[in-house]
């Protein structure tokens, strides 16, 4: 059979399919050998064979293909499910790889070597209809989500539970108090008279990006803390430290001296937790991400 001249396209997609599959099947092989899945190394040499059949412009490569998408999404759904991340983690690439496979220079390729191209092209379409299908209903399913209800003697209780008050001024936590309202009751500044607001401080923490060991993303991403006269806030570096709420003063800094190689994706701190005494003698503390800041009795206040 006389084949048409050979589209780059098509060559193009058939060399990346061997690739993959070379890739894929030597790492296959050695997670077989140690006593991991098979399906890797299936999957591999699948590709391989995909790739070469697609270089000859042969529909079996789409039949090849399509019986891996379709192995592929049932070994996915027996090991998670209708899982939303694991399951496009399986599957992403092969669903991308097979849309290629249905472009029409690819198609146009193909039909010039075979009319047996058109039932393959369908095959490779329904595969990839499901595996479509399955990732649309795990956007809708949470196989994670656990429901349950108290008894009603319990609930009333754990509603009942008293929760330390928050002064009006004050914001104790990320969402201001224990129960993370995010609701300060002040009063004081409206839409009426918010345009009159005006700067009455600025205040620079001094730590800057680019220290030995740091990361590319360095982020400053705090929600300062409102205790007494106090302001409370941490640095990127996980410095806590204290200003005086009117004239933004600094009153006191804490560095745990956090040194050495982190292997971390990025630096910051998002906030603090604060501990108020619980019984006398025993101080307040400050938590950041990395370090403790221990306060004497009433300096939060002073």
């Amino acid at each position: 059979m006389k084949y048409g001249p050979r589209h780059r396209f098509t060559r193009l997609i058939a060399f990346g399919l061997v690739v993959m599959g070379l890739v894929l099947g030597l790492d296959g092989l050695w997670l077989a050998l140690i006593g991991g899945s098979w399906y890797y190394l299936a999957a591999g040499t699948t590709l391989i064979f995909s790739g070469m059949s697609l270089r000859s412009r042969r529909p079996l490569a789409l039949w090849l293909y399509a019986a891996l998408v379709a192995v592929t999404l049932s070994w996915s759904l027996w090991e998670v499910g209708l899982d939303w991340w694991p399951l496009a983690a399986r599957g992403d690439v092969l669903f991308v790889v097979g849309l290629l496979l249905l472009a029409p220079p690819v198609t146009r390729a193909l039909d010039a070597a075979s009319l047996d191209t058109h039932a393959a092209r369908m095959a490779l379409r329904i595969a990839l209809a499901f595996f479509a299908l399955a990732g649309i209903a795990a956007w809708f399913y949470d196989p994670h989500d656990v429901a349950g209800a108290l008894p009603g003697a319990q609930a009333a209780a754990s509603s009942s539970v008293p929760v330390a008050a928050v002064p009006d001024g004050e914001w104790h936590a990320y969402g201001r108090t224990a129960q993370g309202q995010r609701f300060s009751p002040l009063a004081q500044v409206t839409p009426a008279n918010v345009a009159k607001l005006q700067v009455a401080w600025q205040y620079r923490t001094g730590d800057f990006r680019g220290r030995p060991g740091d990361p590319k993303e360095t982020t400053f991403e705090v929600t300062p803390l409102k205790i007494g006269n106090r302001l409370f806030l941490c640095t990127p570096h996980q410095q806590v430290v204290a200003l005086d709420a009117t004239t933004g003063q600094e009153i006191w800094r804490f560095d745990p001296q956090v040194r050495g190689e982190l292997a971390l994706q990025h630096l910051t701190c998002r906030g603090l937790a604060y501990q108020p005494k619980i019984a006398p003698g025993v101080p307040s503390r400050f938590c950041g991400a990395l370090g403790v800041a221990v306060l004497n009795e009433g300096s939060v206040g002073e």
